[in-house]
């Protein structure tokens, strides 16, 4: 199931791939070694000019722990959960 953490994290990208290369949570570098899931979320609750569209990654970092993270706003980026399994 995993941990839930909904927190603030620091994304650093690749320049040359566009994928996020770390991140930075609570003062910690975490190295991304590979990104398992990159997929893009629109709200189709909300009529059109109210949608949200969010950026959904699962990605496995250098210590083999598996984290979602969500892109809310370009820039802002949250650490929403460890998760124990990638595909469960």
């Amino acid at each position: 199931m995993g941990r839930f953490i909904d927190e603030p994290v620091t994304v650093e990208f690749d320049h040359a791939t566009a994928q996020p290369a770390a991140l930075i949570w609570r003062g910690e570098r975490l190295r991304v070694r590979e990104v398992l899931s990159d997929a893009r979320v629109v709200d189709l609750e909300h009529r059109w000019w109210q949608r949200r569209h969010r950026r959904k990654l699962v990605v496995r970092v250098e210590d083999g722990r598996f984290f979602e993270i969500w892109g809310r706003r370009p820039g802002v980026w949250v650490l929403y959960r460890e998760v124990d399994e990638p595909w469960g």
